[in-house]
C-alpha cells in the first residue's frame, strides 16, 4: 500500500481501468445482428450470430451496452439483445430478445488517484461509496 485515503479526504481521479477477472456468457437463442457503438450511436459492419453460439461479456459500460468478445474479436459498447438482470442494473432489449445471459462478467474497477500531497496510486473502486464516482470510468 502506497498511502491511505481517509474518509472525506479529497483526491483527484486521473484515469480508470476495468479489469475483467472472468468473462460472462450470453447464449444466442435465435439468429441476431449487432453492431459496435459509441454511446448511443452505432457504427461499423453488422455482425451476425447464429442460434447456439456464445458471446462473451467483458464489461458493462452503463446505459449503453457491453464490451464483448465474439469469434476472436472485441466489440465495444454493444447494445444488449438479451435481458440484463444484475444487482445494479436492469435492461430490456430494444428489439427482439435473441439471447439469454448465462452469467455476467466479474470485474475489478481501479482508479489512478492523486492526493493533495502529490502521492499517486491505484484505488480499487469496486463497491466504493464515493461521491462523483460515475465520472471516474
Amino acid at each position: 500500500m502506497a498511502f491511505e485515503i481517509q474518509p472525506r479526504q479529497a483526491f483527484v481521479a486521473k484515469t480508470g481501468n476495468v479489469v475483467t477477472v472472468q468473462a460472462g456468457v450470453v447464449r444466442v437463442t435465435a439468429p441476431t445482428e449487432f453492431r459496435e457503438g459509441r454511446g448511443y450511436q452505432k457504427y461499423g459492419p453488422i455482425q451476425r450470430a447464429r442460434k447456439g453460439e456464445r458471446i462473451y461479456l467483458l464489461r458493462f459500460n452503463g446505459e449503453t451496452g457491453f464490451d464483448i468478445w465474439f469469434k476472436g474479436k472485441v466489440f465495444r459498447d454493444v447494445e444488449p439483445f438479451w435481458r440484463v438482470e444484475t444487482k445494479s442494473s436492469h435492461m430490456e432489449p430494444s428489439g427482439a430478445e435473441t439471447g439469454v445471459a448465462v452469467s455476467y462478467p466479474k470485474t475489478i474497477w481501479y482508479v489512478h488517484v492523486k492526493n493533495r500531497q502529490g502521492q499517486m496510486g491505484w484505488l480499487d473502486m469496486t463497491g466504493a461509496k464515493i461521491a462523483g464516482v460515475d465520472g471516474c470510468g
